[in-house]
């Protein structure tokens, strides 16, 4: 499977001119740059097959997209604590 796009950031609007008319031709400049895979789709899990590419760092994450913490199990207390709460 071939893919043919870019995946970047846009960084301005600029123009450049045609050398034969010398016309002015509104362009967009964007920055590019090594995307990392940040998830695989398969279609035993998922039932289709996907790549999803990053750009850039991130650096602050939502809570899905932290994953949910493993919840802490409460042991029970044994008598010879003498009615102290004991927390993991």
């Amino acid at each position: 499977m071939s893919i043919q796009a870019l995946l970047g950031k846009k960084i301005g609007t600029t123009q450049v001119f045609k050398e034969d008319t010398g016309e002015a031709v509104c362009v967009t400049a964007i920055e590019t740059g090594p995307c990392t895979v940040t998830q695989i789709k398969s279609t035993d899990t998922d039932g289709y097959e996907a790549v999803q590419i990053g750009f850039e760092e991130v650096n602050r994450r939502n809570k899905p997209e932290k994953g949910t913490p493993r919840q802490v199990r409460r042991q029970a207390v044994p008598s010879s604590a003498g009615g102290r709460r004991c927390r993991p």
